[in-house]
């Protein structure tokens, strides 16, 4: 997850569709964005995000690229 583009307008984009989202959404990204490695557990207990997939999903839709990875 990255909080900087590589050109002003890819960076006006970013900024532009981050206001776009959900409450939950945003929270999420902001977390990513601050280097959190989110849980669904993690995510519902402290965070208050009711379905961590959904709001992934829903960033990928927007345009986000979200490094994923299960842990057992």
């Amino acid at each position: 997850m990255h909080t900087k583009e590589n050109t002003p307008d890819n960076q006006a984009f970013l900024d532009a569709n981050k206001i776009r989202l959900s409450d939950q959404c945003k929270k999420v990204l902001n977390l990513l964005s601050g280097g959190v490695k989110l849980t669904v557990k993690d995510a519902i207990i402290y965070h208050n995000i009711g379905h961590l997939p959904r709001r992934i999903a829903d960033l990928i839709a927007q345009g986000y690229e979200i490094k994923k990875e299960r842990i057992a």
